[in-house]
């Protein structure tokens, strides 16, 4: 399947043809064919080819296309080392290849959240196999792979999604002053957040119920009653308050 280089024909000199500069470019066992006009062919013994140096990277396994901001992704990459023939560089079990998360928008920048687990990965017969790799941040990236002076590739997008909530934030606070029985001037927003403080904007199912306590404590049931609607949906991990 590859190409044989050089000078193919040769003719005879005092019956011997003696060839020089034959390469050949595919990694596999070959042997050489020789011919001549009507006499039988022969074949040369075996040559056992071998990848020449590395060349270019390339995911072999792309991570999957979404993930869940500190779970490991349910695919994860694998990247391969191709000499200048595109052949796979089995014999090279000492390269590495690093990943960093980019914003999936431009392919550069830098993401703003964590990639965890184990970013540097040595090859073992050319190929570079992750294994936990997760990221924090709502926000699309691709991962980056790097290995040396060799040109680096991106993966596809992988879109994150917040993981479940861990937290309730006031996004926005009622208003500091109010008038008995008048709704308050500014009403409230609460907003979910995951672990890595992500929003969580996959949820529209959970709920957030107010009451009123006392501000000299914070926890004494105020004695007052506290009108409205007080348990709201979230919507896109926001909860609105009217």
């Amino acid at each position: 399947g590859g190409t044989l280089n050089g000078t193919k024909t040769v003719t005879a000199a005092s019956g011997v043809a003696t060839f020089t500069g034959l390469d050949y470019t595919k990694l596999e066992n070959i042997k050489l064919k020789a011919a001549s006009g009507s006499l039988s062919a022969v074949n040369s013994a075996q040559i056992t080819m071998s990848a020449s140096p590395a060349a270019s990277i390339g995911f072999t396994t792309q991570p999957a296309s979404t993930g869940t901001a500190g779970v490991d992704f349910t695919t994860q990459p694998v990247i391969t080392f191709y000499d200048a023939f595109n052949n796979i560089c089995t014999n090279d079990s000492v390269s590495g290849i690093t990943l960093s998360a980019v914003l999936a928008s431009d392919g550069t920048t830098a993401g703003g959240g964590t990639l965890n687990g184990t970013k540097t990965v040595t090859a073992a017969s050319g190929v570079a196999t992750y294994s936990g790799l997760s990221y924090t941040k709502l926000e699309n990236i691709k991962l980056k792979a790097a290995s040396g002076i060799l040109s680096a590739v991106n993966s596809s997008q992988i879109t994150m999604s917040a993981a479940s909530a861990a937290s309730i934030g006031w996004t926005t606070n009622p208003s500091s002053t109010a008038t008995a029985g008048v709704d308050f001037t500014t009403q409230p927003v609460i907003t979910f957040y995951d672990a890595f403080s992500n929003i969580c904007t996959n949820d529209s199912a959970t709920t957030v119920t107010l009451s009123a306590v006392l501000a000299s404590d914070g926890t004494t049931t105020g004695g007052g009653i506290l009108n409205g609607a007080r348990t709201v949906t979230a919507a896109s991990g926001v909860a609105t308050y009217s």
